[in-house]
């Protein structure tokens, strides 16, 4: 078990969540609600749903069908028909990564999306059957009747054969309406016109969501009541070890033989992940504890076992929530814009649109090249030729950088031809070199001071460089120059957070001191 899931971790688990809805359906159904903090008897389950991977970038989603439509498919067609489903439930899976509200926003909005289309269609649909055996929902439908038959809303035409007779109904036609908290004993139009209603007004109603992590310590979640507000939807929160609880106790008593042993193997891997998470935990929580982890003995056993990786993205995880609380709670009123992401660098974030006129500050929290990364970024006001770049305090690895990140657009691409360079990292020292401007002469060794060399800790090494006078990674729209020291193996977690925010205090001291716009100016000199 434990080696089926070193390959891909966390979609080891979300497979074996959809292995779970075949082995019992009912089971399953009633593990979902629980993650989901609903109550089997509130919720309406409907009669054909099934599990999908994968779709639309969801980690797993259950999804419910039309039974018309499903019966008259074939099993191909009803994977790839969006028309045919709406979603019931969303779950997002993090075992070894923390989630982010920018994620689970783009996941609720393109799940929302998805129901309004189908519940159009739906509605459409609805409105032409009704039509066509003469109802219309602005007057009373006297000969007709609507209620519930086998879980669904049904319409029926009624027919008088005489005075004083029995009403003769016909054959129950589905409406594919989705029943919200309603009772048998409710059978009247009265009833579903105000379901109606309401899912044309809220069509994603029935969408619930679920974030099945891990990790429970990620920006921006104070942990209350297990549901964390994202935007407009609800995430329930459910941790891994609740989630293995939860799998016990539905699928314990009703499976059997091979199937039997697998989740039990299985829960006690997970017994096994999560009581390890809380002793590796007692290294990062103290933060007096030593940043650096390679001779942790923790560390050796997860290394040697092959999850250090999840060692290492458990604490980087924690240690960025704290660092990102102490930066929101500070300078969250005086920027434009304070957010956490887990995109190595700011100009990759893909879903936060910068503009020049606004100043932002990213806490990054990442894994890049085997290594965990975490790093402030300050991104100033984008003025006079316009070249965006920001500032980044960065720790990855030993190594503690001071660097500038700048962004190519076409005054740097037309500054680079017309001076016949090549190489933009090159061209971005020179000019930091022939600026004046006062932030860089603390920032990085520039015109030849070393100022940051003389107040560096006394945790911080300077590294040997040789023929070398500055760092650089060079990308097709941009460039990163910097220059590092190694921290020392007596540095604590608190001294390097400390470093990280006192470099941020100095960068924001100077974007409000100094006319700062003239920054992004310095291609011009």
């Amino acid at each position: 078990m434990f080696k089926l899931s070193l390959s891909s971790k966390e979609l080891f688990h979300s497979n074996f969540l959809e292995w779970l809805s075949n082995v019992d359906e009912q089971a399953f159904k009633s593990l979902i609600l629980d993650m989901a903090g609903l109550k089997e008897n509130k919720y309406e389950w409907p009669k054909v749903w099934r599990v999908k991977r994968e779709y639309k970038n969801f980690d797993l989603c259950v999804v419910a069908y039309d039974q018309d439509q499903y019966e008259n498919d074939n099993e191909d067609e009803k994977i790839d028909d969006d028309e045919d489903f709406r979603i019931l439930f969303v779950i997002e899976n993090k075992v070894k990564s923390i989630p982010y509200k920018e994620q689970l926003e783009r996941y609720a909005l393109e799940s929302k999306k998805k129901n309004e289309a189908y519940w159009k269609n739906r509605g459409n649909d609805l409105l032409n059957k009704l039509k066509q055996n003469g109802f219309n929902d602005d007057k009373k439908a006297e000969k007709y009747w609507i209620g519930i038959e086998d879980g669904q809303w049904v319409l029926k035409q009624g027919k008088k054969t005489g005075p004083g007779k029995k009403t003769q109904w016909s054959e129950p036609i589905p409406l594919n309406v989705p029943i919200f908290n309603e009772s048998e004993g409710e059978k009247n139009k009265t009833k579903f016109l105000e379901c109606y209603t309401k899912w044309k007004r809220s069509p994603e109603i029935s969408i619930r969501y679920i974030l099945l992590s891990l990790a429970q310590s990620f920006p921006e979640y104070d942990g209350n009541k297990n549901v964390w507000r994202v935007g407009e939807a609800d995430w329930k929160v459910c941790n891994y070890r609740y989630y293995k609880s939860r799998i016990k106790k539905r699928f314990e008593d009703v499976t059997q033989g091979l199937n039997s042993q697998i989740i039990a193997d299985y829960c006690k891997f997970i017994e096994y992940l999560t009581t390890l998470s809380k002793v590796w935990a007692k290294d990062y929580v103290d933060q007096k504890r030593i940043f650096l982890y390679a001779d942790n003995d923790n560390y050796k056993k997860a290394h040697k076992s092959r999850i250090h990786d999840l060692y290492q993205k458990l604490k980087f995880s924690y240690l960025c929530t704290l660092l990102f609380k102490r930066v929101k709670d500070k300078y969250g009123e005086k920027y434009d814009k304070v957010f956490p992401s887990n995109q190595a660098g700011l100009f990759k974030e893909k879903n936060t649109e910068f503009e020049p006129g606004m100043n932002y500050i990213c806490v990054n929290y990442t894994y890049l090249h085997g290594e965990p990364l975490l790093e402030i970024n300050v991104h100033p006001k984008c003025e006079g030729d316009g070249i965006e770049m920001y500032y980044a305090i960065q720790v990855q690895g030993n190594a503690y950088e001071h660097g500038v990140q700048v962004k190519k657009n076409e005054n740097t691409t037309k500054k680079l031809k017309r001076d016949k360079e090549k190489v933009f990292s090159e061209t971005v020292w020179n000019r930091l070199n022939d600026t004046t401007i006062s932030i860089m002469s603390n920032w990085m060794n520039v015109k030849g001071v070393s100022n940051w060399e003389e107040a560096k800790a006394d945790w911080m090494i300077k590294p040997d460089r040789v023929n070398q006078e500055f760092n650089k990674y060079d990308m097709n729209d941009g460039t990163y120059v910097y220059q590092k020291y190694i921290i020392n193996d007596n540095a604590s977690i608190s001294d390097v957070l400390e470093q990280m925010l006192s470099d941020l205090e100095y960068i924001d001291g100077k974007l409000n001191k100094d006319n700062y716009g003239k920054q992004t100016q310095f291609f011009k000199h």
